[in-house]
């Protein structure tokens, strides 16, 4: 045999309406020695494994790559055993989310915001509402979040929305009302949404990042408990990759499908964005920690909500 440790590799297809599929993997074995296991799953979680290994095993740890990596562990429980083997373990999987929220609260400052990283004592405004709203997904989950964390974390959520923006600049004023769309949203997530600060940004729309408007609108959504908000959603142009709210095509959809999600998971709108994300998982095109984690979640609140809608699968 081989002097070389054990290799493990992968293929993958897509059956439709009974097509024949060939899934080819490269291999130079001696023959005998190898054995392979065929997959069948409803769900394209497999299509989604490149994308979760990458945010696990990311080596750098920043308050954004933190929570982002946490994603996959929260998406769903069924989904994080299927696209990671090593988180198959309920244990295993429980432990290391209760890790990942103990390394988010260790960049938490006295203001209960959050710093950029390890150590820094400035508050970092766009990585505290991402953390902030993990934690509060976290615990609608059933996640074991610290109350005093929460809370804090949801304080400093709204001390953020009387802020001015950090210069004169039109960029920073989109940035600023962004997250404030943000903060509007996270707080209507944990059932107290600031109804005039929504109003106020719904009069400044043409300002706002294509996130904002997505975060806003989703806001209004949760409101109403109807996706009418979401509706006349489009698209607009956002700032290049590297922006302070991290605009980018692929995370946009992304944020449109969690919106749809929690409103009306089983519309056609919500079943066109999740075919796009899929489609772009397939090519690879997710290139940020943002790109991966926020499109994995959105694909992982979506195929839970309409779980008892899909057929029997054999």
């Amino acid at each position: 045999r081989p002097a070389f440790p054990r290799v493990s590799l992968s293929g993958s297809g897509v059956v439709r309406d009974g097509e024949p599929v060939t899934v080819s993997i490269p291999r130079e074995w001696f023959q005998g020695t190898e054995e392979g296991r065929l997959m069948l799953s409803d769900l394209p979680s497999l299509d989604l494994a490149g994308a979760a290994s990458f945010l696990l095993q990311y080596p750098y740890g920043c308050l954004e790559q933190t929570v982002s990596s946490a994603w996959p562990l929260l998406a769903t429980a069924d989904l994080a055993a299927e696209l990671d083997p090593a988180l198959v373990n309920s244990e295993e999987r429980d432990s290391l989310l209760a890790y990942k929220i103990r390394q988010i609260g260790a960049m938490q400052l006295y203001n209960g915001g959050f710093a950029a990283w390890p150590g820094l004592s400035e508050t970092y405004l766009w990585g505290s509402l991402y953390a902030s709203h993990f934690l509060v997904e976290a615990r609608r989950s059933g996640a074991p979040v610290p109350a005093d964390m929460l809370e804090a974390a949801l304080a400093n959520v709204r001390s953020m929305l009387p802020l001015a923006p950090r210069d004169d600049t039109s960029l920073a004023f989109s940035e600023n009302l962004t997250n404030k769309a943000y903060a509007c949203y996270i707080l209507a997530l944990d059932g107290e949404a600031p109804l005039g600060w929504m109003a106020h940004l719904g009069e400044q729309t043409d300002s706002l990042f294509e996130s904002g408007r997505i975060f806003l609108a989703g806001a209004r959504a949760l409101v109403s408990k109807t996706s009418k908000p979401l509706q006349g959603l489009g698209s607009s142009p956002s700032p290049e990759r590297g922006s302070p709210t991290f605009e980018s095509a692929s995370r946009s959809t992304a944020l449109k499908l969690l919106m749809w999600s929690e409103v009306d998971p089983l519309s056609a709108t919500a079943a066109d964005l999740a075919t796009k994300l899929v489609e772009e998982a397939r090519k690879g095109t997710w290139r940020t920690t943002q790109d991966n984690a926020v499109s994995i979640l959105a694909l992982g609140k979506w195929m839970e909500k309409t779980r008892s809608a899909r057929k029997p699968f054999n």
